[in-house]
């Protein structure tokens, strides 16, 4: 959003509101309790969701949209299989932060290292122990969700409340027994769980080793045959298993992720030595035993027929290549599709706003507006920052990529970001370059060419849409919709401007980006508004969507996110300036100077 900080009447108080219309008022309570990431409707839908004399049986609960659908209901048991050292952990909180903040489903990590209390790690209590855990998890439901079952008894009740006279307790209890039995749907029905979000048990093991002969660790045919038996005989629990196996053969990941490892180790025991960065002989040495003496008892997924009625993926060297089999249904797919982008190697994300515009001054949000004079400042400000801070990493020049939004002052903000051909030399993987005319080198295999910093436009990057409220001040929406002003107050990321959008809508669009933004070795500097740069901002630092709205995205200031599969992500801030406020009392001071130099004698 435009304006002073993109929030929709943010000051505009929920008890303010309530003082103009009880209705709002008084739901603040029960509102304020749907404000979690896995909220079946926007709180600002309640007071539609309430019985009135035009519409006394009103829909109890609606229809979900993309961001709260979760995944439809379904339940699933995500266990990831594999070598140790192959990134397992790193998978696993991956796709917990993807599924949870793109799709609202209910994601809990199982880690079997946790379930090897009892005896050795093969014991039956330790499989009984996950299980009940697995139970646990599944069997939460919302009655909220369910609501709209409830019809039979909803009217049921109405036909009684008409009563002038108070049931005793025995009739009212009677009454409530009775009312059980005629719900559209009975509780115990299986039918119930599929309006419910969705929920993904994901198991895996921080240490392999001491878990492989877990019962639920899913390496040898046996195990993985036992957990499927296990899960599809239990009809309460309705889960569906899936296998993600994660097989890498290429040295320079595996080495890339012990280097990882040991840099963890080494944060957490607060060393400041350089030393993690190398592997020593011995350390490699120790880990091919290790490993050669794990593979000789792992047995990996079977394609000689015997597991083909089993779901699994198998994600070879990060997305190099891709198996599937008996992957049918949207969230499957969705996970296999995520999984082919994501790597666990050091990636850094710019984020930027846009320079000022002059909608900022006014007051006004939404919009195309130009930049003022100050935005252009920051513009040129960005122009010489990029070439000396992102396109060169470690000492080495890199290609680096840029994005901007389909309106104006992204793309006026960008403008001066230099984009020359860099050619590629030797191998593409070595992400070393250097700049050279275009024309230079024919050999395709040997001189590459790459366009640095190639603006690409995204109209999913366009700033949040707030329909008729489209270039207007604060104070005009005020005193036009004091009443959506207290809606949009105490449910900001579900609340929809009129024919707008909702931070919802953001996250729909977003999610093909980020699919796209995973899949990147190389810098990426994205140019965008503050709405949409809010939720990038929460996804990638690992928040809860839910406090995206809050999230302050300030002007003329570069944000570096920095994180792999290994440890917290990190952030930099660069404010190139200029302060707004200052540059225009300058700027003015500057004209009536030359104002006073320039007048006649």
């Amino acid at each position: 959003m435009e304006g002073r900080d993109g929030d929709l009447l943010a000051e505009n108080s929920l008890g303010e509101g309530s003082s103009r219309n009880n209705s709002f008022g008084n739901l603040a309570d029960g509102l304020r309790k749907n404000l979690s990431s896995n909220s079946f409707y926007v709180a600002s839908q309640a007071h539609l969701l309430r019985p009135t004399a035009e519409n006394p049986l009103p829909t109890a609960v609606p229809p979900p949209i993309s961001a709260t659908a979760g995944t439809l209901g379904v339940r699933h048991v995500l266990s990831i299989i594999g070598l140790p050292e192959r990134g397992k952990p790193f998978i696993a909180a991956r796709l917990s932060k993807y599924l949870s903040f793109f799709h609202g489903a209910e994601v809990k990590l199982f880690n079997l290292n946790d379930y090897c209390k009892h005896g050795p790690a093969e014991s039956d209590e330790n499989a009984e122990d996950l299980l009940k855990g697995l139970k646990r998890f599944m069997g939460m439901h919302s009655s909220t969700a369910a609501r709209n079952l409830d019809m039979a008894s909803r009217v049921h009740g109405a036909s009684h409340s008409s009563s002038p006279v108070e049931p005793s307790p025995l009739a009212a209890a009677a009454h409530a027994e009775a009312q059980a039995h005629e719900l559209l749907i009975d509780e115990k029905d299986r039918r119930r769980k599929n309006v419910d979000s969705g929920k993904v048990a994901i198991i895996y093991a921080t240490e392999s080793f001491s878990a492989f002969s877990h019962k639920w660790a899913g390496t040898s045919k046996e195990r993985r045959r036992w957990a499927a038996d296990t899960l599809a005989k239990d009809k309460e629990l309705g889960a569906k298993l899936i296998f993600i196996e994660v097989i890498v053969d290429r040295s320079d990941i595996m080495h890339a992720n012990l280097k990882a490892k040991q840099r963890s180790t080494a944060r957490e025991a607060d060393a400041t030595s350089n030393d993690c960065e190398h592997l020593s002989d011995e350390t490699i040495r120790t880990f091919n035993t290790r490993v050669q003496q794990y593979q000789r008892m792992y047995v990996t997924m079977q394609d000689d027929g015997s597991e083909d009625d089993l779901s699994y993926i198998q994600l070879i060297n990060y997305g190099q290549k891709v198996v599937t089999n008996r992957m049918h249904g949207y969230l499957r797919m969705r996970i296999a599709q995520f999984l082919t982008v994501i790597h666990p190697t050091p990636h850094s994300i710019y984020l930027t706003r846009h320079g000022q515009s002059e909608y900022n001054v006014l007051g006004k949000i939404g919009g195309n507006p130009p930049l003022t004079p100050a935005g252009e400042e920051y513009s040129r400000r960005l122009g010489e920052w990029v070439p000396q801070n992102m396109w060169r990493q470690n000492g080495s020049l890199v290609k680096c990529r840029l994005w901007t939004s389909s309106l104006q002052r992204t793309i006026l903000t960008a403008a001066n970001i230099p984009h020359p051909m860099v050619q590629i030399r030797s191998q593409e993987r070595a992400n070393h370059y250097d700049l050279c005319a275009a024309d230079a080198g024919d050999d395709d295999e040997l001189h590459h060419m790459w366009e640095q910093m190639s603006p690409r436009v995204y109209r999913n990057l366009d700033e949040i849409f707030a329909g008729e409220y489209e270039g207007k001040t604060y104070a005009d929406i005020k005193k036009l919709s004091p009443n959506e002003a207290s809606l949009r107050a105490m449910d900001k990321i579900g609340y929809r401007y009129p024919r707008g959008e909702s931070y919802f809508d953001i996250l729909a669009r977003l999610d093909p980006l980020v699919h796209e933004l995973e899949s990147y070795h190389e810098p990426l500097l994205l140019v965008s508004h503050q709405a949409v740069l809010r939720m990038l901002y929460a996804y990638l630092m690992g928040m809860p969507r839910t406090a995206a709205p809050k999230i302050d995205i300030p002007l003329h200031t570069v944000m570096k996110i920095t994180y792999d599969g290994w440890h917290p992500p990190t952030e930099e801030r660069f404010v190139l300036g200029p302060d707004p406020a200052q540059f225009t009392r300058e700027m003015a001071e500057a004209t009536q100077i030359g104002h006073r130099t320039s007048a006649p004698l």
